[in-house]
This record gives structure tokens, sequence and C-alpha cells, in this order.
């Protein structure tokens, strides 16, 4: 027991995965948490506007923190602190039509007087998701972890204690943490503003996140979809029983963001002593992480109404949806395998397969998904988003190999070129 708490304790990959653990977990906790203090249909708002909130989030990373994780692992040290800067800078300044989206959303929602904090939280958490990703682009994740933890699992502590019925006070509750460990994660990494006042730094996070940015709108979408359908054909009861299933599942978050996390910038660096290095640590991590995937989802496929009983309580009203966790779990599983593939075709920079994926898979969902979920609600957006996870891993198998294959090819001309 000594010797693996030591190896974990010296392992990158251990930290990265402690700190994921963290960040979802303690959004799990904070889901669970307001699932039991608020009443379904407050429960079914709070989860159209953290979808939202989530949304608009990835939107950010995608022009903001990719680039920053792209140049942050091939980067000297002494450099961060500028790149770190220019991510400030840049999610300041994509705060202000962000802003302008949460207030439409707050509008249909009937809802403008969450809106000033829900805009609050919102800002507070991007800057905090850079601060950290910097450490985590560096390979620095056990100096990310206590900060994480103070914010994400002491967030889901606060509302404990305070036990809310306001979504204002969520979402201050949300803010005050997330500046509290950007703060943090800022001083360990080091800040400079001097070189983020320029064109050039725009351009280039505009050139390397454009595709990523047309993907993960897309993938969004996906997440999306679900639970506004839901919402618009069923209201926001059927939201909520629809999240009480997402937060079970998404017990496989902390894995598929930490393997993402912890591919691009490793795959990144590996691809540099060529395609064979870093396929093989695809596979690695790929295969490491995914074993810690096994236990949870054998409770879920075997027990989901013992698990539902002991999550929610025995009086829930979700209980009725628990059969319906098996092919979530199923869909989930596709998923994490798509994320593994999408976080190596990131490390190899090569941002256009990712943009396919998707297409391929909202699609799906757009069309067959929106139909089941008329249909058949709840159930139909279990099915649809099961449909959409293998549409998107397997147009990943196909195209990833299709672009590995062109790059072997070119490889192979090139030593045949300066052969004497």
């Amino acid at each position: 027991m000594n010797s693996f708490l030591s190896r974990l304790n010296q392992s990158e990959a251990g930290w990265s995965l402690m700190d994921q653990a963290a960040v979802s977990g303690g959004n799990f906790l904070t889901t669970l948490m307001l699932a039991r203090i608020l009443s379904p249909a407050s429960y079914g708002t709070f989860s159209l506007l953290f979808l939202s909130l989530y949304a608009i989030n990835t939107c950010q990373g995608s022009l903001v923190i990719y680039p920053l994780t792209l140049h942050v692992a091939s980067t000297k040290p002494d450099e961060v602190r500028h790149l770190n800067g220019i991510a400030l800078l840049h999610t300041l300044m994509l705060s202000l039509p962000f802003t302008a989206v949460l207030a439409c959303i707050t509008f249909v929602l009937h809802c403008m007087d969450v809106w000033p904090f829900l805009a609050l939280a919102m800002v507070s958490w991007q800057i905090q998701e850079s601060a950290r990703r910097t450490l985590l682009g560096g390979l620095k994740s056990r100096a990310a972890f206590l900060p994480d933890l103070l914010c994400y699992v002491g967030q889901a502590v606060v509302l404990a204690l305070l036990r809310p019925t306001s979504l204002a006070l969520v979402f201050l509750v949300i803010m005050a943490t997330s500046l509290i460990a950007a703060a943090w994660q800022f001083g360990l990494a080091g800040i400079s503003l001097r070189r983020a006042f320029s064109l050039a730094p725009c351009r280039e996070a505009w050139r390397l996140g454009r595709f990523i940015l047309a993907a993960n709108a897309l993938n969004m979408a996906t997440l999306q979809v679900p639970s506004w359908t839901l919402a618009l054909t069923s209201g926001s009861l059927s939201v909520a029983g629809y999240q009480s299933l997402l937060n079970l599942v998404g017990v496989a978050n902390p894995i598929m963001f930490s393997v993402s996390n912890l591919l691009i910038p490793a795959v990144a660096r590996g691809s540099l002593r060529g395609a064979a290095e870093a396929r093989r640590t695809m596979y690695h991590y790929g295969l490491r992480y995914g074993l810690l995937l096994v236990p949870c989802f054998l409770g879920l496929l075997v027990a989901p109404t013992w698990v539902m009983h002991m999550v929610y309580g025995a009086r829930s009203t979700y209980l009725p949806l628990a059969p319906l966790l098996r092919p979530f779990v199923v869909a989930f599983a596709l998923q994490y395998m798509a994320t593994v593939i999408g976080a190596y075709e990131g490390g190899m920079a090569r941002p256009k397969t990712y943009l396919w994926v998707q297409v391929a898979g909202t699609g799906v969902l757009l069309t067959l998904g929106v139909l089941l979920i008329w249909l058949y609600g709840i159930e139909g957006a279990v099915i649809g988003m099961l449909l959409a996870s293998a549409t998107r891993f397997l147009t990943f198998v196909l195209i990833s190999r299709a672009a590995d294959q062109r790059m072997h090819l070119t490889e192979s001309n090139s030593c045949l070129e300066i052969r004497p």
C-alpha cells in the first residue's frame, strides 16, 4: 500500500486524475446537493442554466484554453506568466458577448433576476479554468490539486451548509470559490500582462482554435439538445429527471476530462518523436484510465435502482427512471473511447478531425434524437445520446486511422528522399 501511494505521489498521471476527480467530484456533489435541496422545477431551471454556462465555457476553452495548453506544453517555464496574461485578457474580452447570451437565456427561462449573478459566476469560472489549465499544460497537476479541491469540493460544502433555495445565491457561491482558487493558481504559475495587448496572440488563438470552436459548439449542441428539447416538449420536471440520470453516469467525467487534459500535451510531446510514439501514448493512458471506469459502470449496470436509492433517497421522484441508467452507461463508455481518440487528434494538431466527428454526432442527435425525445420523452433522450455517442466513436476511428496512414506515407516518402 505504501509503495502504491509513493508511486501515485510521484506520478503526473495520478495527480492529474486526482485533480480532475476533485473538479468533477465537486461538480457532482454540487448537482447532487441541489437535487436534494431545490424543488424539481427549480432544479430543472438550474440544470438548464448550468448547461448554458458549460456550453459558453467550452467556447472560451476553444479560443483561449486550447491554444494556451499547446503553448504551455512547448514553451519555456519563464514564458508561462505571459501566456497567463494573454489568456486572462482574452477571457475578459470574450465575456462581453457571452454575458449578452446569458441575458437572452435567462429572459427565455423567466429568471432575469438571476442574470447578474450568473454572469459573474461565468467570468470567475472561466478565469479559474484558465489558471488551472496553465498548471495542467505544464504537467503540474500536483500544484493545481489543492486550489481545485478548494474551488469545487469547497463549493459543494458551502452549499451543503447554506442549503440555498435561491439560484442567485448558488451562483454567488460558485463565483466566490472560483475567484479564490484562481488567485491561488495565478500565484503559483505567475502572470504578466506585458505582452497581452497585441493582435498577434489573438490571431494565433483564432488560427488554432477556430476548428475546435466549431467542433465544440457541435459537441455542446449534443449535450444541450436533450435537456432543451425536453424543456420545450415536457417542461422543467422532465429536465430534472434527465439530469438525475446524467449526474450518476457523470461519474465518468473525472476520468474523461483527466485523460483529455493529460493526453493533449503528452501526445503533442510524443509526436515530436514520431506518430508511433504518439499512438503508444494514446493507448497507454486510454487503457489505464479506462480500467478505472469498469467498477463504476458495472455498479450502474448491475444495480441501477439501488444506486438511485442510495444517492437520491427512498422517496425520490427520480427512482422510476433507474432502468434507463443501463443504456446511458453504454453511451458514456462509447463517449470515453471517442474522448481518447479526440485527445489524440488534438495533440496531433488535427482539429479538423474533431470538427467532422462532431458534425456526424450532432447530426444524428438533431434528427433521430429529437424525434425520439418528442415521441418517448426521457427514454428517447437517453437512446438518442447512445446513438450519437456510437456515431462519434465510429467516425473518430475511421477518420483518425486515415489521417495516421497519410502521415505514415508522408514520413516514408521523406525518408526515401533523404537517402543518398
